[in-house]
């Protein structure tokens, strides 16, 4: 009997005709109820007008058993698979999403380093990667072999940043964005069919490493802030698509496919960038521009972090552009927290002092005497009781913020620093701080953080900013404890630090923690031996990621000594140079887990570290969860 099926999104004219009892789908084809499938394919909820079959009558003697087989049988069919050593293909699950692979691309194994297979059929090694794939075709034509196309597939955006729909990409990008993969019979069935093992990869590196079983979804980005800033790695789709040969008619027509989106509990990481300007109102440092930052996080940070689900977004100021850091910072007893002594030489009762005074910001910056300020001091007076003596002393029309900084260890008290401006928003500059106090008289112990962005102080700074420099410039923008806030320079002290982090230690006790804004943040040189680090360049691409990777990760290094160190992204060796494979990108995840370093809890010595085996995707999106939110 003549009836009317409702397609689904995986069906075909042929497939439905093949369910239906006929042997193609020229007499679905015929009806001019279906004329507008001639030339298309079919999408969910169009309506297909199935014919009556037509029936003829075999003779055959009542007493004996006959057999008949139907001809082009089974339905056709395409779907993603992991495929299992103990079921057969049949039994197998569907996959509902892909993932970008965690391993190094040609490498495979719980330990992370055998070779990738390369055959059929199932493989513990490349099993062990649980983000490996397989394509699969029923089909009713049989043969030795078949191919299928492998595309990625571009979202198209809404105006409110949802998807509307995918879409192939064009020209260049969608050639590097298809993979035509080889399936044969499987073992179970002839006319089932599997592909090899196959990865999802985000980078162009990955893809050429293992060709034949990879597929490449990865970046436009650009940094000029329009549509290419927009596609996101983990908005992407990846579609299979099968032509039944024994369909006459022309492409799509009878092109069985299926498709997934890539990416598992999708997260978006918040990030602000904040860069200074050489002199106020001036250029930024290094000849850095908006764009070069923008392609630092949407180009590199999306491919690396692509890996943990993870995407950037930026928040709050998103690039904020600042004028060089003032020197009205005063610094009292960095690091170690010493107490004063009450005293000076002479044995009377011990000081500071220092000149407040005002900028112009005219042709030339020209500073203007204010007022004078003196504090005195007594015996035993912790860097917090001093800060609060020096804002109480504070003429009308200034204001002081004190702020306590972590405890270093096994120190008594945390050092203390207060930023002083003045109430009218006029620039404020001290100068000429003094002490007369026998203890504060030390090195170190009262300073004025003077910032000099081609020759930032980065002393002893690991995980804490040890210097009133460091401290000053986490201080300059607009931070959030709910995002990652990084601040970019010319260039540090040590010429080959690339950058540095400050974490929020949140396995230390209360007060060794770095308070706000001096956590969930970093500073990034632009300017390195190692070259450029923050400009529109693929100079050193993994630099960045690595350094939001210790934020996020609240942990140091990956053990360089541990089979799978060198090649994390948070490898102690540093990042390398120039993206390949084998780079520093990885981030693990189960069933690789990496030795990685962090401060001892107990701290039975200065600074103390222990070693903790981790998968690092789990450990990012845990630890860091503060800064995430959901897609």
């Amino acid at each position: 009997m003549a009836k009317t099926v409702v397609a689904k999104s995986t069906d075909t004219l042929c497939g439905i005709a093949i369910r239906e009892g006929f042997l193609n789908c020229n007499p679905l084809r015929a009806q001019e109820a279906n004329k507008a499938y001639r030339t298309r394919e079919l999408l969910a909820g169009d309506k297909v007008f199935v014919p009556d079959l037509r029936k003829t009558e075999e003779g055959r003697p009542t007493t004996d058993t006959h057999r008949f087989k139907r001809k082009r049988w089974p339905e056709p069919s395409l779907r993603f698979v992991r495929g299992s050593k103990t079921k057969v293909a049949a039994a197998d699950a569907t996959l509902t999403f892909l993932n970008i692979s965690n391993f190094v691309t040609n490498q495979a194994g719980t330990s992370g380093t055998a070779a990738f297979p390369n055959g059929y059929g199932f493989h513990a090694d490349a099993d062990a990667d649980s983000d490996t794939f397989k394509v699969e075709v029923v089909s009713p034509d049989g043969g030795a072999k078949i191919k299928v196309l492998l595309e990625a597939l571009k979202p198209v955006y809404k105006a409110d940043g949802t998807v509307e729909k995918w879409e192939l990409f064009s020209g260049a990008e969608y050639a590097a964005r298809k993979n035509e993969v080889e399936l044969v019979p499987t073992k179970s069935d002839a006319k089932r069919y599997r592909s090899r093992y196959l990865r999802l990869v985000s980078d162009e590196a990955d893809a050429a490493a293992v060709p034949a079983q990879t597929l490449l979804v990865t970046t436009m980005s650009d940094g000029l802030a329009g549509e290419h800033d927009k596609v996101e790695i983990l908005d992407q789709h990846v579609r299979a698509s099968y032509k039944l040969p024994g369909c006459k008619a022309a492409a799509p027509v009878c092109t069985v496919r299926a498709q997934l989106p890539v990416g598992e509990n999708r997260k978006r990481c918040r990030i602000a960038i904040h860069v200074f300007r050489v002199a106020p109102g001036g250029a930024l440092v290094a000849g850095l521009t908006n764009r070069a930052l923008r392609l630092r996080v949407l180009k590199w940070f999306r491919r690396a972090y692509a890996q943990a689900n993870i995407a950037p977004k930026f928040d709050g100021p998103g690039i904020e552009v600042l004028d060089p850091p003032w020197a009205n910072m005063i610094a009292i007893a960095n690091p170690h927290g010493s107490r004063t002594l009450g005293l000076s030489a002479s044995g009377a009762t011990s000081t500071i002092s220092f000149d407040l005074g005002r900028v112009s910001q005219g042709a030339v910056l020209d500073w203007f005497h204010d007022t004078s300020v003196t504090v005195n001091l007594k015996p035993n007076m912790t860097p917090k009781a001093v800060c609060d003596a020096i804002n109480a002393a504070l003429p009308a029309g200034y204001r002081g913020r004190v702020f306590p900084n972590a405890r270093k260890f096994n120190d008594l008290d945390p050092s203390c620093d207060i930023v002083i401006t003045k109430a009218d928003g006029t620039i404020t500059v001290i100068r000429n701080e003094a002490t007369t106090d026998l203890v504060l008289a030390g090195a170190g112990n009262l300073a004025v953080a003077r910032v000099n962005l081609v020759n930032v102080d980065d002393s002893d700074a690991d995980s804490e900013p040890t210097t009133p420099e460091l401290r000053k410039i986490l201080r300059s923008g607009t931070s959030a404890d709910t995002r990652i806030d990084y601040f970019v320079i010319d260039r540090f002290a040590s010429t080959t630090l690339r950058g540095v982090s400050f974490l929020a230690s949140t396995h230390l006790p209360a007060d060794q923690r770095n308070p706000a804004p001096l956590r969930w943040a970093g500073i990034m040189a632009c300017n390195t031996t190692s070259g450029k680090v923050m400009d529109a360049s693929d100079n050193l691409p993994f630099t960045f990621p690595h350094e939001a990777g210790h934020v996020l990760h609240d942990r140091f290094h990956a053990d360089a000594a541990d089979p799978n160190g060198p090649t994390e992204m948070m490898s102690g060796g540093g990042t390398t140079a120039a993206n390949a494979a084998n780079a520093t990108k990885r981030i693990c995840d189960d069933p690789i887990q990496v030795n990685y370093s962090q401060y001892n809890p107990a701290q039975p010595t200065q600074g103390a570290v222990n070693k903790v085996k981790v998968a690092a995707t789990k450990g990012m999106r845990t630890r860091g969860a503060q800064t995430l939110e959901g897609w």
